[in-house]
């Protein structure tokens, strides 16, 4: 007989469960902070900021018009993001056509001059939307309405102007 010790199971040691709970513990605090620094950021944005750059300057003034008349209009020009990206581009491909007719050779001031049309068109269609259904909602309004609705917009307006010149802080 000889003389062999059985080889002794390795003990297993046991888990270590504050370290687990500590490491999901600041997983799920950094998942909450990425959360909240995303929403900050993501809604940092003004209101209707995008409605002055195809309104032609009716922006503050829509913004002034009541919650119903505001959602009619939009969903006229689309408000979505996905309708926005849809005529941004569009306009980028006006331009591209545009930019395409300036370096044709033969060069042909026709074929310019028809992109410019289609580019101005794109523009136009959008705004021309957006200007009837304003002038909808104006007629829909009473005189004091109307008047309480200016009154609104110029205060929009005016804040509007304090956040763009408002001086920068050290």
């Amino acid at each position: 007989m000889t003389d062999q010790t059985p080889n002794p199971q390795p003990t297993k040691r046991p888990r270590n469960w504050t370290r687990i709970l500590l490491i999901c513990s600041v997983a799920f605090n950094l998942l909450i902070v990425a959360a909240l620094a995303g929403a900050f950021f993501k809604n940092d944005k003004r209101h209707g900021v995008h409605l002055d750059r195809a309104s032609m300057g009716l922006g503050a003034y829509i913004l002034a018009l009541p919650e119903a008349d505001q959602s009619k209009i939009m969903s006229m020009v689309g408000k979505g993001s996905e309708d926005r990206r849809k005529y941004r581009k569009n306009m980028r491909k006006s331009r591209q056509d545009l930019e395409a007719a300036l370096q044709a050779t033969p060069f042909s001031i026709d074929a310019v001059k028809a992109a410019m049309d289609n580019q101005r068109r794109g523009a136009l269609t959008r705004t021309t939307k957006l200007q009837d259904a304003y002038l909808d909602a104006l007629s829909n309004m009473s005189d004091e309405a109307r008047a309480a609705h200016l009154i609104r917009a110029q205060e929009i307006m005016k804040d509007r102007n304090k956040k763009r010149h408002k001086p920068k802080q050290d």
